[in-house]
């Protein structure tokens, strides 16, 4: 696990893998594959995209797997936070030699801090009837990915150090690294609720708790759906 002031159990490790288990059978098919048509640019996103919003990068361990995925990627922070996000699409590649562009939508609901702790992704006081109300939103967000056909690309070491310069078989890496994790929202909440029951800090497990039900109570009201 990433060394943070959020500790989650061996409970919270074993639920992100459980739910990121055909991801990484995705990624090992990718990685031994053979360079052809298969591995387009736009896998290379969606793979991408599938291993962070079920968790992945939530653990050094699996943030070393996605780095595989970018041309230069960036050392694990030391703190756990991410974004929390439904209905990811990924649209058409557009190509152009060795270089392509892949754009992704979703909805962002909020963020979660390294204390578990739940920001509205939109959050301001409106006039509702002559009063003023404090109100939290969504936001959809569309994302452009650049990505290139190259054998050159850098290494993440388990030690931690700066990347290492390899080479290694031409295919689509993402050029423009993505720090800032998106993680589906029923991958949060699982997340939250084993952090919960199981963080050493009292703080962390009062907050995840009221977390989830700042999140479930958006999501319904944004949405008109139960969690």
């Amino acid at each position: 696990m990433i060394s943070t002031s959020v500790h989650a159990s061996g409970r919270a490790a074993w639920v992100l893998s459980l739910a990121a288990c055909p991801v990484f059978v995705a990624f090992y098919l990718w990685a031994h594959s053979s360079t052809g048509p298969g591995n387009s640019a736009k896998e290379v996103v969606e793979l991408f995209r599938k291993m962070d919003s079920q968790g992945e990068r939530l653990t050094n361990k699996g943030w070393l797997k996605v780095a595989a995925l970018f041309v230069r990627p960036e050392p694990p922070p030391r703190e756990v936070s991410f974004t929390v996000v439904t209905n990811e699409l990924v649209g058409q590649e557009v190509a152009a030699g060795n270089r392509a562009e892949v754009w992704t939508e979703c909805t962002e609901w909020g963020t979660i801090d390294a204390v578990a702790r739940f920001r509205a992704r939109l959050s301001q006081d409106v006039s509702i009837g002559g009063s003023i109300k404090h109100v939290e939103s969504s936001l959809t967000v569309r994302q452009p990915y650049k990505v290139v056909f190259t054998d050159s690309y850098w290494e993440l070491t388990r030690e931690g150090g700066p990347p290492k310069e390899a080479k290694g078989p031409a295919v689509w890496r993402i050029e423009t690294f993505e720090p800032t994790r998106h993680v589906a929202m029923d991958t949060a909440i699982q997340y939250l609720t084993a952090l919960s029951g199981t963080s050493s800090d009292p703080v962390i497990r009062q907050n995840a708790g009221k977390s989830i039900a700042a999140i479930k109570r958006l999501y319904r009201s944004r949405a008109g759906m139960t969690l």
